[in-house]
């Protein structure tokens, strides 16, 4: 039955296509944004004749250029994101190979299950960690739910492939994402972004820059989304829709040429129609349709085949109450201050919100399964570091973090067929984490050309949750604790071959934090427990080569990675090992697994007004080994979620210059991954379609506004968010179809 699970590979994308983005391409790496008020020490990137612009990151905590940074660094300024229709980091999915930027579905469409080179997460729980790591100006955000939020004003996103054990550390064992937004500056001057376009899209945005004196600045940004949804319910509510506001204020204060504070705040209220869930295929002969079709006629249509629609990209059958509301605001001060001999800086981070969703989710009008949930959520994070140059050298950074988070959750889900009609769970966590990390790395120039870098970071989390079932156990109340600590060690040798070739060879390990289930587990011969889980631990050993070429107008990188996982984190769909026909969601250490991967980025621009780029990344991940004790459809050498054998992305832009001063920008963009599956359990897994994704550009840019029409998936493909076969016991698949073709007309200006 499950046909919807199976699809035919195709040819790595059609060739004619490629030939058209061939022509018209666009850079893979940002160009950094020239109005950038740090642009000097961070983010400037500098023109040499008609070469290839300069690309400044911070992957090592220090500005320095990526060509000469030993790690495998995607970079997008604002203006790439903008050419791109990118408004938050679910718009780069596809553009970056072996990254996969999706939503966990369940919690709404700002919950992010980011995968990098087959690490990260998928379930959405308080008391499971990410395993790629998300950092905003440089702080560290515990939780996904409000990650895909709209960018506002950024200067540029950098996503770090492989494990950032030491200087990022906190559960970015597949990878970081570090977000830079865009500071105050000594002048005055603002910006209007109007955009309209399909599903009457409606976004406003504004920013405007004041200068407060000769040493304190200030920016003003705010936005509004509004588009409708895209999937059509049977009582005309349209899922999949956007009504975002939010807003951010900004201080930079420059006593002195040594010092500077940056303090951020920042509010944002989404309120949305829910998640577009469809039900991808049923099976009426599994337990709990049979049990509804049996006992609950009388209640229920028959639930079979014909609520699976024709197109789940527009329509769904879903009749249950459907929503998500978020409210988030954070704050952050960030000191930087040359000390002479060496620098200190002071990071400070605090966020909350406050979440509520309600899910329709076997999309069918039939009351099958049902959820709904509200969560709150704190955290607070302090971060110290020192940095500096010895015996000429040595560039070291040493620091010390702690983080602390409170998530609650109340959840109630909606199971009909088994006792009586209306049975409904309900759920209670309350999970306390304290994390402590110290950290140190240096990088020794031993030679003019050979450099060696060292370094390391102690973590130590200790957690504590609070655990109830009301409605199945209501006198109990269950309270686990946990600690775990892990040592991520980071080598790596790189050596300048010429001015324009480097290459290096690195060690490096990451961990994603332990937990405890959120569920209670009966104990054979009477009682209950809580079952933890362990830290998962990568070691991933690279090397990679960087090029620049002619005169910088070809830039050449390749990197090869081997990864080993240990004690592999996978959520299993399974039966209580003490309760008769009770289905639990747990997370359990499964074994090994190995990952092998390649990826591939170039640049060219063979005159000045065109730019071509295109991107390779491919992945073999597959178990080695399995635990004693490991339930569930795991299997020696199946692979891991969210990991398409191959991807590629093609493209760039050409500028026509115009005798009145202004220009016309054209841009295309093609981006392709291979199928993959959305669970590592093949009892669970949904297989997403290979898929070619098209975007484009045209921009009219004049003195102080421009215009610009964009498209995105414009061969409105299908294919999915995420997905959960829920068959067995359930009877049905669950699938989120992603956006189908969109344009939108922007206006942009400037004063």
């Amino acid at each position: 039955m499950s046909s919807c699970k199976i699809f035919k590979r195709p040819a790595l994308g059609p060739i004619s296509t490629l030939a058209l983005s061939a022509v018209l391409a666009s850079p893979a790496f940002a160009q950094e944004n020239p109005g950038a008020p740090e642009a000097n020490d961070t983010a400037e990137a500098t023109e040499q004749s008609q070469g290839l612009d300069a690309i400044i990151v911070t992957a090592r905590r220090r500005a320095e250029d990526v060509q000469d940074t030993p790690v495998s660094v995607a970079a997008f300024g604002a203006s790439d994101l903008e050419a791109r229709g990118v408004e938050d980091l679910q718009g780069l999915n596809g553009f970056i190979p072996n990254v996969n930027l999706a939503t966990t579905g369940s919690f709404g469409s700002t919950g992010a299950a980011f995968t990098i080179r087959g690490g990260g997460q998928d379930r959405n729980s308080v008391t499971l960690e990410p395993g790629v790591g998300l950092y905003v100006d440089g702080i560290y955000l515990g939780r996904s739910e409000s990650s895909l939020l709209k960018f506002g004003d950024l200067e540029r996103v950098e996503v770090l492939r492989g494990p950032q054990g030491t200087l990022f550390g906190k559960n970015s064992s597949g990878g970081a994402i570090n977000i830079v937004t865009a500071k105050p500056d000594p002048y005055f001057g603002g910006e209007v972004e109007i955009a309209y376009g399909s599903f009457d899209r409606l976004d406003v945005t504004g920013r405007v820059n004041v200068p407060l004196s000769e040493t304190l600045y200030s920016k003003v940004t705010a936005f509004s989304t509004q588009r409708d949804g895209y999937v059509i319910r049977p009582d005309g509510v349209d899922v999949g829709d956007d009504n975002t506001q939010g807003a951010r204020l900004q201080l930079r204060w420059e006593p002195t040429s040594d010092l500077t504070v940056d303090l951020s705040a920042d509010y944002s209220d989404l309120d949305r129609n829910g998640v577009a869930f469809v039900a991808l295929d049923i099976d009426p002969t599994a337990l709990f349709p049979t049990l509804v079709n049996q006992i609950d006629p009388g209640v229920n249509p028959p639930y079979d085949d014909r609520w699976v629609p024709n197109d789940p990209q527009s329509q769904t059958f879903g009749t249950g109450p459907t929503y998500h509301e978020l409210e988030s605001w954070g704050a952050s001060a960030e000191v930087n201050w040359a000390l002479g001999v060496v620098d200190f800086k002071s990071l400070t981070g605090y966020r909350e919100y406050d979440l509520s969703i309600g899910l329709d989710g076997d999309g069918t009008p039939v009351r099958m399964f049902h959820q709904f949930a509200t969560r709150d959520f704190y955290q607070f994070s302090q971060e110290f570091q020192l940095s500096g140059t010895a015996f000429d050298r040595l560039e070291w950074v040493a620091g010390a973090f702690y983080f602390t988070e409170n998530p609650t959750e109340e959840r109630r889900v909606e199971q009909r067929g088994i006792g009586n009609f209306g049975n409904m769970e309900s759920f209670s966590y309350d999970q306390k984490t304290h994390s402590y990390a110290v950290y140190g790395q240096g990088t020794l120039e031993i030679t003019d050309q050979l450099s060696a870098t060292l370094g390391g970071r102690y973590s130590y989390d200790k957690k504590r949750l609070i655990l109830s079932e009301p409605t199945r156990f209501p006198d109990v109340e269950l309270v686990g604790r946990e600690t775990f600590e892990s040592f991520t060690p980071r080598i790596d040798i790189q050596y300048q071959w010429t001015d324009d070739i480097m290459t290096y060879a690195s060690y490096a390990k990451g961990f994603k934090g332990g937990g405890i289930n959120d569920r209670i587990v009966g104990v054979p011969g009477g009682g209950f427990t809580t079952l933890p889980f362990a830290d998962e631990t990568n070691d991933t050993y690279e090397a990679g080569i960087r090029t620049e070429l002619f005169d910088r107008r070809l830039r050449f990188n390749a990197t090869y990675f081997h990864t080993i996982y240990t004690d592999l984190q996978q959520a299993v769909i399974t039966s209580d090992p003490a309760i008769p026909n009770r289905t639990l969601v747990l997370t359990q250490n499964i074994g090994q697994a190995k990952v092998d991967g390649v990826e591939v980025d170039a640049t060219l621009r063979p005159f000045e007004n065109l730019t071509l780029n295109a991107s390779f990344g491919y992945l073999d991940t597959r178990i080695t080994r399995l635990n004693a004790g490991t339930v569930g459809g795991f299997v020696i050498g199946g692979e891991l979620l969210a990991s398409p054998e191959y991807s590629y992305t093609i493209g760039g832009e050409y500028t026509i210059p115009l005798a009145n001063g202004s220009d016309i920008g054209l841009r295309v963009d093609y981006a392709w991954k291979d199928e993959f599956i959305f669970a590592t359990d093949l009892n669970s897994a949904v297989t997403n379609p290979a898929t070619g994704l098209l975007s484009g550009q045209i921009s009219y840019n004049a003195d102080g506004w421009s215009l610009a029409l964009v498209g995105t998936n414009l061969t409105d493909e299908l294919y999915y968010q995420n997905g959960l076969d829920l068959t067995d016991p359930f009877g049905f698949i669950q699938a989120e179809a992603a956006r189908p073709r969109e344009w939108a007309l922007k206006f942009t200006g400037s004063f």
